[in-house]
């Protein structure tokens, strides 16, 4: 079932006078389980992460006559949106959980948003918010559960295509909410290529809920990859999961995330974050891996502070070794 709308020609050329084209590279290590692995860098986005595609959709390119926006996030949504917000002259009011990384926060303040720190994980940064909109007559703006949210985020599977002109046999795509491989979803749903969506091992919310038929809400989580810490996947990006006959679950260990981060800087010399390297760990440890296939993974951000950062590559050192 199509849920996202179509592009029009004018919105294609109004988002690409703001969004850029990332560059799609190929994974350089001696050593890969594919007979091609490559790698869609969106570090290399606006706002170092791929949510400003679906914010830019949302805020830019459709007719919403919003004057004050507001988001729970933790980081990147609220980044791209407070940026979109910036553009358009819009006030934008993000929620975010109290450990949200400050890299992201600076950012956002830089976008002149106005932050609101909430103890707790993602679900008590959305019950904020949602308390705000009410209150305030703010428009809230989900960073997965909006259909032009995830239109926005086909534009990077629409590059990938456009760049690689031999196709891919598999894609592997990070699921926090769920607006991404939604997206993926969509834009697949009739080509033959296999969709892996990748989720930290301890907060696997889309898988269980697949396996249980309904959404879920997880009980307990843990992990540093903030991105991929939330307790119920989307709505309409489980709807459109449900549907996909092309989808698998695949789930990674944060030592696996890592590695990915340490790969990713000494092969490549990107930065990623814990949730931008999840598919790279994955696709480095899919079992079903095959020197026949070709294979695509999303480095879908890169926004982590400079401790973290040392911290990952110290702690994959040391798992190497043991």
């Amino acid at each position: 079932m199509q849920l996202v709308q179509p592009w029009e020609k004018k919105c294609l050329s109004s988002f690409y006078q703001q969004v850029l084209l990332t560059p799609l590279h190929p994974y350089h290590s001696v050593k890969i389980p594919w007979k091609e692995l490559y790698l869609k860098d969106e570090t290399r986005q606006v706002t170092n992460a791929f949510k400003f595609r679906g914010t830019c959709y949302r805020l830019l390119c459709g007719l919403s006559a919003e004057r004050v926006v507001t988001a729970s996030s933790t980081g990147n949504h609220g980044l791209g949106l407070s940026m979109a917000a910036r553009i358009r002259g819009l006030q934008a009011h993000i929620f975010v959980p109290t450990k949200t990384a400050h890299i992201k926060l600076e950012a956002m303040v830089a976008n002149g948003a106005t932050i609101i720190k909430v103890d707790g994980d993602y679900e008590q940064a959305w019950l904020a918010s949602q308390y705000f909109a009410k209150q305030t007559g703010a428009t809230y703006i989900s960073g997965f559960d909006d259909y032009e949210i995830i239109t926005g985020n086909t534009s990077l599977f629409s590059e990938i295509e456009a760049q690689h002109q031999g196709g891919f046999d598999v894609v592997f795509v990070p699921v926090g909410g769920g607006g991404l491989l939604a997206a993926c979803l969509q834009f697949f749903q009739k080509r033959n290529v296999k969709v892996v969506g990748v989720e930290l091992d301890s907060a696997p919310a889309l898988s269980l809920s697949l396996a249980q038929g309904k959404r879920v809400i997880l009980e307990h989580m843990a992990g540093r990859a903030e991105e991929l810490l939330i307790r119920q996947i989307g709505a309409i990006p489980f709807q459109i999961a449900q549907q996909a006959q092309n989808l698998e679950m695949f789930l990674v260990s944060e030592a696996h995330i890592n590695q990915a981060i340490r790969l990713l800087w000494q092969h490549n010399g990107i930065r990623a974050e814990r949730a931008g390297a999840a598919s790279v760990a994955a696709a480095l440890h899919y079992p079903l891996a095959s020197q026949e296939q070709k294979a695509v993974a999303i480095v879908s951000g890169g926004n982590i502070d400079e401790a973290a950062f040392q911290e990952a590559l110290e702690s994959s050192i040391l798992d190497d070794r043991a």
